[in-house]
């Protein structure tokens, strides 16, 4: 009897085995996708962790926190506006940058040369790499975003700049504080009670206002929020003299509204708005080009079901995206049960917002 030795492989056989290949592959990517966006996730909660010790430190020696912007390298009227970025730049290991803004006699070079075109709408903004270098730890590597065309600083995180009326709601105004002006209404909703990071640019809409320390968080360092992600962050250059438009761009805020409007507790008890889609975390967050827009000045970011963030005392959590809307209402505001939100008595529990 003849013996054949077969050499390679049957048609049969190579289908069982690309079959078995491609089932390790459909079962390896996902793992491997996971382990990448836990890499990014994990460098991210470093970056909000270092931006909110840096802000610890900034308190504590100041007494107070930076403002959503503020003044610096001030020289009788002279001076440069900029972010809370550059009031902690110093503890972010960039103290050579902070030198330059404290520096009064580069005032003039910034104001015609750098500053935003919303703080002098003459500025050629021809010397921006000297005051606005890119700073890699205000880049969450879960959200690349090309380059702006205008050569701003990328920047994905946002500070607590509290309660926004809706500029169109004159009934809320009414409601809340009687019929105000803009300025006063600025004023009024800035209250240490309803956020912690203020506009601190003198003759800015009304402002500056009190100063806010660690001591004015009646609920808690590790129960108020300080910073956390947004998508539509703008670029840590924006600032703007003549409304508070700052807080949209690179702070996050709480509005007048709630899921289920019926629960509002505020006296005087105008009933609460409805909560929008865009409002929640992580709400409609992959519509594009709403930098500046209130309703998107919430916590929101590209890793699945949660947001990055960081509370006063310098702890990190993950916010969950299902939060209720009058949770992240009460992690905003420093005294709760004296702030403008509508339902101002709820009392914030442990297992209420971490994912």
């Amino acid at each position: 009897m003849t013996i054949h030795n077969r050499k390679g492989f049957t048609i049969v056989e190579l289908l069982v085995v690309i079959a078995i290949i491609g089932v390790l592959v459909g079962l390896l990517l996902p793992a491997v996708q996971m382990a990448r966006e836990a890499a990014r996730r994990a460098q991210c909660g470093n970056n909000i962790r270092q931006i909110a010790l840096a802000t610890v430190n900034f308190e504590s020696a100041k007494k107070q926190y930076p403002g959503f912007q503020e003044a610096f390298g001030v020289a009788g009227s002279s001076l440069k506006a900029g972010t809370w970025v550059v009031s902690i730049l110093g503890s972010l290991e960039q103290q050579n940058l902070r030198d330059v803004w404290d520096d009064s006699s580069t005032n003039a070079l910034w104001f015609s040369d750098a500053a935003p075109r919303t703080f002098n709408p003459s500025s050629s903004e021809l010397q921006t790499e000297n005051f606005y270098p890119n700073i890699s730890l205000l880049r969450c590597p879960s959200n690349p975003r090309p380059a702006l065309l205008d050569g701003s600083p990328l920047n994905n995180y946002v500070c607590n700049a509290g309660f926004a009326l809706d500029r169109n709601d004159s009934g809320l105004v009414t409601a809340l504080y009687g019929r105000v002006d803009s300025e006063t209404m600025c004023i009024k909703t800035q209250r240490k009670e309803n956020g912690v990071f203020i506009n601190k640019l003198p003759g800015s809409f009304g402002c500056p206002h009190d100063k806010i320390s660690a001591s004015d968080i009646y609920d808690g360092l590790s129960s108020t929020l300080g910073y956390s992600e947004n998508l539509q962050a703008d670029s840590w250059r924006y600032v703007n003299a003549t409304n508070d438009s700052a807080r949209y761009h690179i702070g996050m805020v709480w509005l007048y509204r709630l899921s289920d409007p019926s629960n509002t507790t505020k006296t005087p008890g105008r009933p609460a708005d409805l909560v929008q889609p865009a409002n929640r975390i992580n709400g409609l967050k992959d519509t594009p080009n709403m930098i500046g827009n209130p309703e998107f000045a919430r916590p929101s970011s590209n890793h699945p079901g949660l947001v990055m963030a960081s509370m006063l005392d310098g702890s990190v959590v993950k916010l969950n995206e299902n939060v209720d809307y009058h949770v992240y209402q009460a992690l905003m505001t420093p005294k709760t049960r004296e702030s403008d939100a509508p339902w101002n008595t709820y009392l914030l529990k442990d297992d209420d917002y971490q994912r």
